[in-house]
């Protein structure tokens, strides 16, 4: 029967990953080319967080558009550059993240999972639980609220209908869901969506032969959760993605966005 590890070992584990992040973490930021970074939130209490998040990295190059990121192609590129992005569609996205885009001229994507929108009562908490798989019960973005993004001339993306593992799914649901959700948000949009990230973004959530069907539905590229060391894993036109947290440690977050 497996045991639980003792306390203490999980104290001595724990203090040894943060001294080595404080470590790292001060080490200069090395060039590394396009690396597409995303975060799910940005709460109330943490405006000030994540302007320093967006400083931080446009210390080391600036933040591109996404299509800019893709025309201009290789990882390996010298110049740094990053691409930024949401998952899932949180209406505090909206009241938190934007009014700082806007005001930083910084553009971004926002992969938004269309089933989502909308939600509330006893529909948006089964949502939260099976589909986001989380407890805190956050409220979505509206349709309304798509539609003034793309106003304002951020990408939208999709990110699927239920925010369910696709690698659970048979064929013809993978294709409801790909399909659905794009002719919905390209509609809402009012131009056409090319880009989806699929939820969880592991490379075990999304089944390989998905991708012909996702190309095939008319995506150009696809956004997984991977990171740069799994690039060789991955086909053409579909991408890695650094996760990062508004609340992270500038100096953390730098560390990881510049590994991507």
């Amino acid at each position: 029967m497996a045991t639980s590890m003792p306390r203490s070992i999980l104290r001595i584990r724990t203090a040894a990953r943060t001294a080595a992040l404080h470590f790292l973490s001060r080490l200069p930021a090395r060039p590394r080319g396009i690396v597409h970074v995303f975060l799910h939130t940005v709460e109330d209490d943490e405006h000030e967080a994540f302007t320093v998040l967006l400083d931080a990295l446009r210390n080391i190059g600036p933040i591109v558009p996404l299509e800019e990121a893709i025309a201009r192609g290789a990882l390996e590129d010298p110049t740094p550059r990053f691409s930024l992005s949401f998952d899932d569609g949180f209406a505090s996205l909206a009241k938190n993240a934007v009014p700082i885009l806007l005001r930083e001229r910084v553009p971004a994507t926002f992969f938004v999972a269309s089933g989502f929108l909308d939600l509330r009562g006893a529909a948006l908490r089964e949502y939260t639980t099976i589909g986001l798989r989380r407890h805190d019960v956050g409220l979505p973005l509206g349709r309304q609220d798509v539609r003034e993004l793309a106003k304002l001339g951020f990408t939208i993306g999709s990110h699927g209908v239920s925010h369910r593992d696709f690698s659970h799914m048979q064929e013809s649901e993978l294709r409801r869901e790909l399909g659905e959700s794009r002719e919905l948000l390209s509609h809402l949009a009012g131009t056409r969506t090319s880009y989806f990230a699929w939820p969880f973004g592991r490379l075990s959530s999304f089944p390989p032969w998905g991708y012909a069907i996702a190309f095939n539905l008319g995506y150009t590229d696809l956004f997984s959760a991977a990171t740069r060391r799994d690039r060789h894993r991955l086909p053409p036109h579909v991408h890695p993605r650094r996760h990062l947290e508004a609340n992270w440690n500038p100096r953390w977050a730098r560390y990881f966005a510049v590994r991507g």
